[in-house]
């Protein structure tokens, strides 16, 4: 399952389904368009809840990839199983300019973001 919903100044998407490399890029296209449908420049993804793991090739063309989707974006926050996280991708995509930070706790992601629950 997956939604995407507009909370206050930021838009929240949270991706509960089996990791396939596509379906998790095809939501950040669909994220982004959100985002500038709502002109909302903050954008708090959440992959706690999907089953899978991501392989270390594709953090590096996530990264590529969110640079570019993302590219008119302010801040990108994406949190991620503890476990399973390194910087890899947010390296890449800083970068390559996006203002984007990996955390595992929800509530530094929107400290970071500076929104409100």
């Amino acid at each position: 399952m997956k939604t995407i919903e507009k909370k206050g100044e930021y838009i929240f998407v949270n991706y509960a389904e089996p990791y396939v490399y596509k379906n998790a890029i095809n939501l950040l296209k669909e994220a982004a368009e959100v985002c500038a449908a709502e002109k909302c420049g903050k954008l708090l993804l959440s992959f706690v809840d999907m089953p899978g793991k991501v392989k270390t090739l594709d953090r590096f063309e996530f990264g590529v990839q969110g640079a570019i989707i993302f590219r008119h974006l302010k801040k990108v926050g994406v949190v991620y199983r503890r476990e399973e996280m390194n910087r890899f991708l947010e390296t890449v995509a800083v970068n390559r300019g996006l203002n984007i930070r990996l955390f595992d706790d929800f509530e530094e992601a929107m400290e970071w973001l500076e929104v409100e629950k």
